[in-house]
């Protein structure tokens, strides 16, 4: 464990980074279509039209994080659908894609 941590740090930053992106770019857009007092809610009361942009902006946003260099470099880690999409696609080890989607069902239940 502690030679595949010192091994692969840098991948797991990104894995980080990517993460943290994706989550303020999640609320950076909720707050600009959804608060009250945002002028972007104002001008838009349509909140499926809202609803649609949230979907683009997010949509936009996980799709140039999967396509960056980071993302090729650490192979579809940010998202266990990824990294299944590119195990098909023979660019994930198979092994590798087993351990992404058990460490993700793993995180996922411990909410």
């Amino acid at each position: 464990m502690r030679t595949a941590l010192t091994h692969h740090w840098p991948e797991y930053l990104m894995e980080a980074t990517g993460l943290g992106i994706f989550m303020l770019a999640a609320c950076t857009f909720a707050t600009l279509l959804e608060h009250p007092a945002s002028p972007v809610r104002q001008a838009i009361s349509d909140p499926i039209l809202r609803r649609l942009l949230m979907g683009l902006a997010m949509g936009l946003t996980a799709i140039s994080l999967i396509y960056s260099p980071w993302e090729n470099r650490i192979m579809g880690e940010i998202n266990q659908a990824v990294a299944a999409i590119l195990t098909k696609r023979h660019t994930v080890p198979e092994p590798r894609s087993v351990l992404i989607g058990i460490t993700g069902i793993d995180g996922a239940g411990k909410r």
